[in-house]
């Protein structure tokens, strides 16, 4: 049997930038970083198409500067707000992951001692769990939105 992480680890390729994503009812979080680690940039949008569309113009220019393949997104599935970004970033065939929140949280705790919270701390775990294969394979339904 071959190992699960090393094939997820393969789906992910050289080159891309991974953006965390922590998303909420009106604010989504994202945080930009690469494959070594490094944090490249750290900003929110709105949950709306508009802050969707404003986010991908955003996380494109860092692919452009940083000379990388591509980003692919890792999406914390906590509550139902991650859904809509979902959808946006299928239609355009934006590749992404989830990532499950009881991870994340022992993930965290595990790392960060002074067990501090906040929306950017969590993409960034998001971030780091993708980039460790670490995440959740999910198609969604074709059948519409919820």
């Amino acid at each position: 049997m071959k190992n699960s992480t090393a094939r997820k680890l393969k789906q992910i390729g050289e080159g891309n930038l991974l953006v965390g994503t922590d998303p909420h009812k009106d604010k989504h979080a994202l945080l930009i970083m690469s494959q070594d680690a490094m944090v490249k940039k750290k900003f929110k949008i709105s949950n709306t198409r508009e802050g969707f569309e404003e986010g991908i113009k955003r996380v494109f220019e860092e692919v452009g500067k940083t000379g990388s393949k591509g980003a692919i997104f890792a999406i914390e599935a906590g509550s139902h707000y991650w859904r809509n970004f979902a959808y946006y970033l299928n239609e355009y065939k934006i590749p992404f992951f989830l990532v499950s929140p009881f991870t994340l949280k022992r993930r965290r705790e595990g790392e960060d001692l002074n067990r501090r919270k906040n929306d950017y701390r969590d993409a960034e775990m998001a971030a780091e769990l993708l980039r460790t294969g670490k995440y959740i394979i999910y198609k969604l339904s074709t059948s519409g939105r919820g």
